[in-house]
């Protein structure tokens, strides 16, 4: 999937966390910090967000890509 404003980084401790690409901050989704992940609930996290991201601005007429 492109990444749209969300990805994931390997932490010091070899968890992941989501973080918002844009100001490199760990983002929240229902109030619980995305660190301290699996690689695999990282993953499932961005792809969820970006997902909702593309659907945001599709229907806003932006965000479509090349």
């Amino acid at each position: 999937m492109i990444k749209n404003g969300f990805d994931m980084r390997r932490e010091h401790d070899m968890t992941w966390c989501v973080f918002d690409v844009f100001n490199g901050e760990i983002i929240s989704i229902d109030g619980h910090k995305q660190s301290g992940l699996s690689e695999r609930d990282a993953k499932e996290a961005v792809d969820m967000l970006n997902r909702k991201y593309l659907e945001r601005h599709q229907e806003c007429g932006s965000g479509r890509l090349p």
